[in-house]
């Protein structure tokens, strides 16, 4: 019986420390800050959130006179989101 628990409990720990390291991976490749990521403003990024983000990438682009990113998504291609400055 000792060992079930000993067992049990290390692979609880693997998967606690995997999730994190997952997340964490997730939320470092993503081209959006944190802040950004929280698409449902709840205050919290979600593990499903961070995936979605660390699937955006950035483009740079300049019109006229103003320095734009735009993000987009790497399944279509597509713009998802603008942001330019000065």
């Amino acid at each position: 019986m000792r060992n079930n628990v000993s067992t049990a409990a290390t692979v609880a720990g693997f998967l606690f420390i995997a999730y994190w390291v997952i997340f964490g991976w997730m939320v470092y490749v993503s081209p959006l800050t944190y802040r950004e990521m929280d698409f449902d403003h709840d205050g919290q990024v979600s593990f499903g959130e961070a995936g979605y983000a660390s699937s955006f990438g950035t483009r740079m682009y300049v019109n006229h006179g103003r320095h734009c990113t735009e993000y987009l998504a790497y399944k279509d291609g597509l713009p998802l989101k603008t942001s330019c400055r000065d």
